[in-house]
């Protein structure tokens, strides 16, 4: 199975995206190095729980909106709640759960948790991060990312760290790593991208979880 994965991978980023323009990509000198994970969802997965840990402030947890992945407020006040120690933290997680009605669990991994046969996988195409619904023997873009780079033009490099699905498969969140090595503006941090899931976007797959 996983050379079938490597070969579709290959023959599909060959054939697709070349260079592009870094329109999308924000600014490495305007970005705060940060390392994500996804902990929960909340019962509609409208929101979701995770775990932040910022060089500056130390581990946080986050309650997150997932259509803009924004931190969500309660009257004024951002759902930020500060970790006091690695041995509190298991308490601290299913307190905020409770507290924040996070209970409905993350689906780790590339398998679409209602479809079996389709699945999500990710690679880089030179200034793009793609996102590649496969199907069987078939392999179709569901979505790219626009990479950073620095001013030089020396683009980062980018992994997957986590995908996580909803309990019903339609909505995914994508943690990936990025690592910019420029000399002007050095960057190595987590971005958050959020979906609600599309089937039509993989390639025989419409007929899978997810809206049509």
């Amino acid at each position: 199975m996983r050379s079938l994965l490597a070969s579709i991978s290959i023959a599909f980023l060959a054939s697709t995206l070349g260079s592009a323009a870094l329109a999308g990509a924000p600014d490495p000198s305007s970005l705060r190095p940060q390392e994500y994970e996804i902990v929960a969802w909340s019962a509609d997965s409208e929101q979701f729980l995770v775990k932040v840990k910022d060089a500056n402030a130390g581990t946080l947890f986050q309650v997150r909106d997932t259509k803009t992945t924004d931190i969500v407020k309660k009257g004024t006040k951002p759902l930020v709640f500060p970790s006091p120690s690695i041995d509190d933290e298991p308490k601290l997680i299913k307190k905020l759960i409770k507290q924040n009605a996070m209970e409905q669990p993350i689906v780790d991994g590339a398998t679409h948790p209602k479809k079996s046969d389709i699945m999500l996988v990710t690679a880089q195409k030179a200034d793009k991060f793609l996102i590649m619904g496969l199907r069987g023997d078939k392999a179709s873009k569901y979505d790219s990312i626009d990479v950073i780079k620095d001013k030089a033009g020396k683009i980062a490099k980018v992994n997957q760290k986590q995908l996580v699905w909803d309990a019903d498969g339609k909505n995914f969140i994508l943690v990936y790593h990025v690592k910019l090595e420029g000399s002007d503006t050095p960057f190595e941090g987590d971005f958050i991208a959020a979906y609600k899931f599309k089937a039509y976007k993989v390639k025989g797959g419409d007929e899978g979880g997810g809206d049509e």
